[in-house]
């Protein structure tokens, strides 16, 4: 008897040794998933209207989805989910929702939204917020109005005047950039129950675009003279990082921060993506994506990585 029991020991060590084996050596469990960040690329390009994924790496992941058909112009993005994001479409003026196996949904469509539609931005508040004409609008997360958060055309110090792009900040900050009258960058605190006006800089030289860097500075870009800034959170003491080369970079109209730190900025002019360091620094000789697909670039934004 005892020798049987033996024997059962032994062969249920020698099958807990084989199923070890079978996973490799040193893995009893399975490793944990990875998740990998993904560029998303809003075309203007009236040809093909499409929504572009790219890795870390400049690569083409392919086509998400176009809308070619469905009519509008896209204009401004957010994220959702790792799953899926928002998008604005201009003169058919609506937000949609875009999932990454290329299927659509409806978000909000509603008669606020008549005006001329650029970018979208999430909130630390976890509303969306919508350029619409020289006005803000404001939605939830499950697509409802929020008029408590609408940014007026006026508030406080700060007069939106043809806004083009908006950031959010995790510390409850909205920042927007103008390219009408002495092109401002207007800061709002959004985290109460209406927005507040922080501060509104004359900058200058139409600044189209902006992200808040880790590294706490805020890069512009300017569609006046096609050159990249390093400023203050707020749009003050800026300092040039790119002087005009519009061979390179021409008509910007987006940046956003890679996970390495670098800046990647959409040169809408020559239909091509570029990657800097934050000192101006061009990394390569080449832009950083250049294709079929790149062109007349409006957007772009960093999704979340799904588990692989």
């Amino acid at each position: 008897m005892f020798s049987k029991v033996l024997g059962r020991i032994a062969c249920l060590i020698s099958g807990l040794l084989l199923a070890a084996c079978s996973k490799g050596a040193g893995s009893l469990l399975p490793s944990p998933l990875q998740t990998q960040d993904t560029l998303i690329v809003i075309s203007g390009d009236s040809n093909h209207s499409g929504i572009t994924r790219y890795d870390m790496n400049g690569n083409s992941l392919g086509v998400v989805t176009n809308y070619r058909a469905a009519g509008g112009i896209l204009r401004g993005a957010a994220r959702f989910d790792s799953e899926s994001f928002l998008v604005s479409l201009d003169t058919s003026d609506r937000i949609e929702k875009v999932y990454l196996d290329g299927r659509t949904e409806l978000f909000h469509g509603s008669a606020f939204l008549n005006g001329n539609l650029y970018g979208l931005a999430l909130g630390s508040d976890n509303h969306y917020y919508q350029v619409e004409s020289n006005r803000i609008e404001v939605v939830d997360l499950v697509g409802a109005r929020q008029a408590a958060k609408y940014v007026n055309t006026v508030e406080g110090g700060c007069t939106l005047n043809s806004p083009r792009n908006l950031i959010a900040t995790d510390a409850g900050k909205l920042i927007v950039f103008d390219v009408g009258g002495t092109d401002n960058i207007h800061t709002y605190d959004i985290s109460g129950s209406a927005p507040v006006c922080d501060s509104s800089v004359a900058f200058g030289q139409d600044p189209y675009a902006g992200v808040l860097h880790s590294d706490g500075f805020l890069y512009i870009v300017t569609q006046g003279n096609d050159q990249i800034y390093r400023a203050d959170p707020d749009g003050s003491n800026a300092t040039v990082i790119w002087s005009t080369d519009t061979a390179v970079i021409n008509n910007p109209t987006a940046i956003v921060e890679h996970p390495s730190g670098d800046l990647l900025v959409a040169s809408s002019a020559t239909d091509s993506i570029e990657r800097l360091q934050v000192d101006g620094t061009r990394v390569g000789t080449v832009p950083f994506i250049a294709d079929t697909y790149s062109l007349n670039i409006n957007e772009m934004i960093i999704q979340p990585g799904v588990e692989q």
